[in-house]
């Protein structure tokens, strides 16, 4: 079963609220979710995530950096690294084949779903920088 296409609005603004509880740009939501619902290939859902993210994940960033959530010393770190990884990844979809590319998206969402099972609850943070905060803007 696939969705009308005029359901994607709703689909954006649950995805939206998803990216503004948990972080991130909602690739995962997105991809998952024109790909599984929308029977959009995944080429295209990967690319349409890509253009969707930069406003999202904008507006996300300004109430969080507002709220005082934001430490600008990992985000600049991440940026850079993800600007190189981007333009890899860009390159990689073109080459690797569909059937490898969902491989290993659903590889990494059963990491990632883990980590956040065996965590849920645990103060890492607190474990790995009892004393100090070295991530202060």
């Amino acid at each position: 079963m696939h969705l009308s296409i005029y359901l994607l609005p709703i689909a954006g603004l649950i995805i939206g609220l998803l990216i503004s509880f948990m972080g991130g740009g909602g690739g995962i939501f997105y991809v998952g979710m024109l790909t599984g619902l929308f029977a959009i290939p995944m080429d295209q859902a990967v690319s349409i995530s890509l253009a969707t993210i930069i406003p999202t994940t904008l507006a996300a960033s300004i109430s969080h950096y507002k709220a005082g959530n934001v430490k600008l010393k990992v985000g600049i770190l991440l940026i850079a690294s993800g600007m190189a990884g981007v333009i890899a990844g860009s390159y990689l979809v073109a080459i690797i084949p569909m059937k490898v590319l969902k491989i290993i998206f659903g590889i990494f969402l059963l990491v990632m779903g883990a980590g956040m099972v065996i965590f849920k609850g645990k103060n890492v943070r607190k474990k790995y920088y009892p004393k100090k905060d070295r991530w202060k803007n």
